[in-house]
């Protein structure tokens, strides 16, 4: 479950697409959670290679579309069909001078997932605001 929830936060840490609107107002709740959203429905439907292309520059410099592909569904597979998803938790971070982990302001978004199983898990997705405020 942890390298789950680790590969879920890597597939997503790092696409911010578009879930920083507006750099000087911060992050809009909504487009977190539309962002979040569409990375773990193409997770689920597995797109690895569109959320590896999506990811931001260090995602990319530290590993292969393959591997990641490979290591996302490897991950994913044992888990089963999602039945549902809602979010929990947005929370706001900034990070500076730590380690493995780039300057800047991420939100980490968590949901609790059940699986069509009946099993319970729970996800968190992180993106950063890019250098461009987006």
């Amino acid at each position: 479950m942890n390298k789950l929830i680790a590969q879920c936060v890597l597939a997503s840490v790092m696409t911010a697409a578009g879930a920083f609107a507006h750099a000087e107002t911060g992050p809009s709740a909504d487009a977190l959670l539309q962002s979040t959203e569409s990375v773990l429905k193409q997770i689920d439907d597995g797109h690895f290679d569109d959320v590896w292309r999506d990811s931001a520059a260090f995602v990319g410099n530290t590993y292969t579309e393959q591997r990641f592909g490979d290591d996302t569904r490897r991950s994913r597979a044992p888990l089963g069909a999602v039945a549902k998803r809602g979010w929990s938790d947005i929370t706001l971070i900034q990070f500076s001078n730590a380690k493995d982990v780039p300057d800047g302001l991420y939100a980490n978004v968590d949901f609790t997932t059940t699986l069509q199983s009946g099993k319970t898990m729970f996800e968190k997705l992180s993106s950063r605001q890019e250098s461009d405020g987006k």
